[in-house]
């Protein structure tokens, strides 16, 4: 009993000691009341990309021949979309290029490629609920073809890259249909010459683009730089972000192609027109620069069914030449759609609404303490948190609803590898983490057991220390003890009796506490992930199982 009682003072002041150590990197905040989850990432300058739990330490691991171009996805079968950069040397950031999908053993089950002279797929994508997959595509416009359509020839770039959106029907293990597609030069206006084709005045025609509306360099080269794209299945909807321009817009995909192409048709009976754009209503004609909102900003989507602000649309604002200064803000717009219709209201001669959003996060009390120049990206949680993505820095952090940090986590890999704890991290960008939470469906009949941190000289919280003691797996300590059904619903049980089985909620609550059981019953819990706790024969385990309803 006095050895036990000296060890289990020596291990706490242990912990402690590593609690206390400086973290550069790594988990390094962990505070009570975060989420429990899982967060996927791929490192900008790496092949790998990770599933790591909330402290840091490596789930699962899958490896590419590509660096990210730039974004990836969590699968519902536990695999994973990737895109990948198979051409460095080529127009503009965040070229990819391929897309990618493994399973969750890492073996490459399907990938399709669309890289020439003329077209490459970029930034990001989205899975829909049928399979398909929504990608962004730069599309070269040469000069004649900007003249032909109304371009001043004083705003001439040597060549144009313009937008295409398509889905992509996946086949075999390297082919694919597309099924569907949008071109953004198929929805122009201009009022340059009244000789040429799409003539007329942009404030009235706010649901085209403006052909010399230009921002950037080389007279607007890369017009648009869409660098998001989500979709809406109960609107039908897409949204995507417009980098250059400072514009977040929402097209229907209830569309066929040929009517996307054109200005009616679809639900909306609008074609491929935009139903709604907000950031920068100077760009249509129906403001000024004073009145810009978004500045280089990524990730606009839409906010899921069950969330807090469910139906609005977030954004991670990057602020990047924001009037006033640089600072980066999370923001959420209600915008004025009829979530019955999926029209979306507007006065004539005014510009969309609303004016103003709702700022979600900002540094306080000094906006200007938090600045993300470039990538980057929010997540709302389920328990009214949002999981940020300070993408040059490889940062991703939760905030509750005071804007308190609770958890925080420092990428420690770049192209060299894993970095030291301690030392500076260099070099670790990473486009947006993605949230995947305990409950997530990918995971049933995972394993889901920890192994080490990804950085080297890890020095963990004393929580994870702790739990990373307790958290001995099954196969290695006590092969003969098998717990089944996971998931269970109203029973989970043991191939022995154990002499105690503990069980314990997402957020650390003991719930049950049995000794000398063979099965304890479960219909009592609410669905989710569990922390189930066995000692037997001496040893003690630790499981994660799944809860579900009855069907």
């Amino acid at each position: 009993m006095q050895f036990r009682i000296f060890f289990s003072i020596l291990f706490l002041a242990f912990s402690q000691i590593i609690s206390a150590q400086v973290r550069t990197m790594g988990n390094t905040v962990n505070n009570a009341g975060h989420l429990n989850g899982y967060l996927l990432m791929s490192p900008l300058n790496s092949k790998n990309t990770y599933l790591i739990d909330k402290c840091g330490r490596e789930i699962n691991r899958w490896v590419s021949n590509y660096n990210p171009g730039v974004c990836v996805k969590m699968l519902n079968d536990g695999g994973i979309l990737r895109t990948g950069t198979t051409q460095k040397n080529w127009f503009g950031q965040g070229i990819g290029g391929i897309l990618e999908r493994f399973d969750w053993d890492g073996n490459l089950t399907w990938s399709w490629k669309l890289l020439d002279s003329m077209e490459a797929l970029h930034h990001d994508v989205t899975v829909m609920e049928n399979g398909n997959i929504l990608a962004v595509v730069w599309e070269r416009v040469s000069q004649s073809g900007l003249s032909d359509a109304g371009r001043n020839p004083a705003k001439l770039p040597p060549s144009l890259w313009s937008e295409r959106i398509i889905e992509i029907k996946p086949i075999g293990k390297d082919s694919a249909d597309i099924v569907w597609e949008w071109h953004a030069m198929d929805h122009i206006i201009q009022n340059y010459d009244s000789k040429k084709p799409n003539y007329g005045t942009p404030s009235q025609y706010p649901q085209r683009f403006d052909i010399n509306f230009v921002i950037g360099a080389n007279n607007g080269a890369d017009w648009f730089h869409i660098n998001s794209i989500d979709y809406n299945p109960e609107l039908d909807q897409i949204v995507v972000s417009a980098h250059t321009l400072g514009e977040i817009y929402v097209i229907d995909h209830s569309t066929n192609t040929v009517q996307a192409a054109g200005h009616t048709g679809g639900k909306q009976g609008k074609g491929g027109d935009v139903l709604y754009r907000w950031g920068n209503p100077y760009a249509y004609g129906l403001g000024n620069a004073t009145n810009q909102a978004l500045f280089k900003q990524h990730h606009a989507h839409w906010i899921p069914k069950g969330y807090a602000n469910a139906g609005m649309i977030m954004v991670f604002n990057n602020g990047n030449g924001r009037t006033g200064g640089n600072y980066s803000s999370v923001e959420l717009l209600q915008t004025p759609v009829d979530t019955l219709t999926g029209a979306y209201s507007r006065t004539s001669g005014q510009r969309f609404t609303p004016f103003n959003s709702y700022i979600a996060y900002q540094a306080n009390p000094d906006p200007y303490a938090f600045y993300a120049d470039f990538i980057s990206g929010a997540y709302s949680l389920k328990n009214g948190h949002i999981m940020v993505t300070d993408g040059p820095k490889g940062r991703a952090f939760e905030i509750d609803e005071t804007q308190n940090i609770l958890w925080e986590y420092i990428n420690p890999v770049n192209g060299s590898g894993p970095m030291t704890q301690g030392v500076k991290p260099t070099l670790n960008p990473v486009f947006r983490y993605e949230f995947v939470p305990d409950d997530f469906a990918g995971f049933k009949g995972k394993t889901l057991e920890p192994g080490a941190e990804l950085e080297l000289n890890a020095k963990p919280f004393a929580q994870c220390v702790t739990q990373q003691q307790n958290n001995i797996s099954l196969k290695k300590v006590s092969p003969t003890v098998y717990v089944y059904p996971n998931p269970a619903t109203q029973t989970i049980h043991f191939s022995v009796t154990v002499a105690r089985v503990t069980v314990y909620d997402a957020m650390g609550k003991q719930l049950i506490d049995n000794e000398y059981v063979s099965s304890i019953e479960t219909g009592g819990l609410v669905p989710g992930v569990y922390h189930v706790v066995i000692y037997s024969a001496g040893i003690q385990s630790n499981h994660r199982v799944l809860i579900q309803t009855l069907n």
